[in-house]
């Protein structure tokens, strides 16, 4: 028997061992063909004739033409039956095929004896790198194959929460897109397993943490992260995030608001999305800042505890956001309660708060000018106030830094007008000075300095012979080391 023949030979083959299979369903109707009936070449017929798309007799003929048109004539998709065997045959091998894989990769874990390391120092472990390599020599071209292999591997010898750690806390840098990828595959492990948020979260053992402990826990984060992609299919993410906020809240009955409205913005990626869940929960439930004020038992700290209580921030947000519209409100509210509190002291105290420690702080500060701008007090009051009188060093002191803001409110946002009061209070070279020592650490200091400039290209300024005349103020800039060496002289 020739090659071709063979070959042709090989594909009837195929197509009787394909009826054999489904020799329990008929294509030509709803009666079955005996089992027996398909050994004869009778039956094979009378299936020809029904699936035109198939000539058996043709696939039999010993000839180079059927040969040579083999691959046209015998395609598996034209072929209803062989379609469905295929399809069946997937369905059949898939989990076998997933089964071995995960065998033979767990097979070489034990096999190194990486099962009996400590889960969360396994990255410490050379053999652990080994079996990666592995396992990616395995899947050469698939990042999920190799996760998926890898997580499932994991996960039949350490905990969730254990894994959790392993991948976020100490990471290689060259296993970081890694972990990723692994801790997707733990979150889509447990949606297709359709276990339920509770369920995860004892999994990850978050219901043993408490307060702080729990929002700063990676595994807290890996939780978040099940949650919204497991409900995100039965709502929007606002609802879901909502979701998510009363789950939370639930579980920590009572405390949970003040929980989170003192969590630092850094502890979890979570925490800032919860915050403005919070937040809009307040608005919704048309919670007054007093209201909230005493659910986050902030009504009983007195003084400067008050501005260093965690929640602080997050209450000093809703109660800008509650007063946007009515900013005047908000100043008739806030400034009498407060003072209350701090014993006539609130103003200087909150001026006093550095930069950067509390934005919302400064946030309220801009409120504080509005109301100075109301009472129409002088910048010289305002000075005294502040107790700046004799400070040279403006840019450099967050008192000088409001004072500042406010020239800028008062005179709006006029650089030449605030740089007029500031050469009034001080004489010009003294001003310069000041600028001089500042401007590459404070943006005020910066655009007072460029309008000085321009104040100079106008000869006004008490500059040293021949200085005024020098050209735009680019070039005045590159000279001003001479400058700035005649002011030291002056004021040494």
């Amino acid at each position: 028997m020739t090659v071709e023949s063979n070959t042709a030979y090989t594909k009837a083959l195929i197509v009787f061992v394909a009826l054999v299979v489904n020799s329990s369903t008929s294509v030509a109707g709803d009666t079955p063909i005996p089992v027996d009936a398909v050994r004869t070449s009778r039956a094979l017929n009378a299936l020809n004739e029904v699936n035109t798309t198939l000539s058996v007799q043709r696939l039999l003929r010993d000839t180079s033409d059927v040969v040579s048109n083999a691959e046209e004539r015998f395609s598996i998709t034209d072929v209803p039956i062989l379609n469905s065997v295929s399809e069946k045959a997937a369905a059949w091998l898939a989990p076998k095929s997933k089964w071995a894989l995960q065998k033979s990769s767990n097979n070489k874990f034990t096999e190194l004896n990486i099962h009996n390391r400590e889960a969360t120092k396994l990255f410490q472990v050379e053999a652990f790198h080994t079996w990666i390599a592995y396992v990616e020599k395995f899947h050469p071209n698939s990042v999920e194959k190799v996760s998926n292999a890898i997580y499932s591997t994991l996960a039949s010898h350490f905990s969730a929460s254990d894994l959790v750690k392993l991948f976020t806390k100490n990471l290689p840098e060259e296993r970081k897109n890694l972990a990723e990828e692994v801790l997707k595959a733990q979150v889509q492990s447990w949606i297709d397993s359709k276990k339920s948020g509770g369920q995860v979260f004892a999994l990850l053992q978050l219901d043993k943490k408490k307060g702080n402990l729990l929002l700063r826990s990676p595994a807290f984060s890996q939780w978040v992260s099940f949650f919204r992609e497991f409900y995100k299919e039965f709502s929007n993410d606002g609802d879901v995030d909502r979701l998510l906020y009363l789950f939370l809240s639930s579980r920590f009955v009572g405390s949970w608001d003040r929980l989170l409205a003192g969590a630092p913005v850094n502890a979890n990626v979570a925490v800032p999305l919860l915050q403005r869940v919070q937040l809009t929960k307040w608005h919704t439930d048309k919670k007054s800042p007093k209201e909230v004020l005493k659910l986050l038992k902030l009504d009983k700290i007195e003084g400067k505890l008050l501005l260093r209580s965690p929640a602080f921030p997050q209450w000093s947000s809703y109660f800008i956001e509650y007063h946007k519209d009515f900013p005047n409100e908000a100043v008739k509210w806030l400034f009498p309660f407060l003072s209350s509190r701090f014993k006539g002291s609130w103003d200087v105290l909150l001026a006093r708060t550095p930069v950067g420690v509390k934005a919302s702080v400064f946030q309220l500060l801009n409120i504080q000018l509005k109301k100075w701008h109301t009472d129409k007090r002088s910048p010289e009051d305002v000075f005294k106030f502040l107790g700046l009188t004799g400070d040279t060093k403006l840019f450099e002191n967050p008192l000088g830094t409001i004072w500042l803001n406010y020239l800028y409110l008062l005179k709006e946002n006029s650089d030449l007008e605030v740089l007029k009061i500031l050469q009034d209070k001080f004489d010009d070279a003294l001003v310069a000075r000041m600028l001089y020592d500042s401007f590459s650490v404070n943006e005020i200091a910066k655009k007072l300095q460029e309008a000085q400039y321009k104040t100079w290209k106008t000869g006004t300024a008490p500059i040293p012979l021949g200085m005024a005349d020098k050209g735009d103020g680019d070039q005045l800039i590159k000279m001003t080391g001479a400058y700035f060496n005649w002011i030291k002289a002056q004021y040494a």
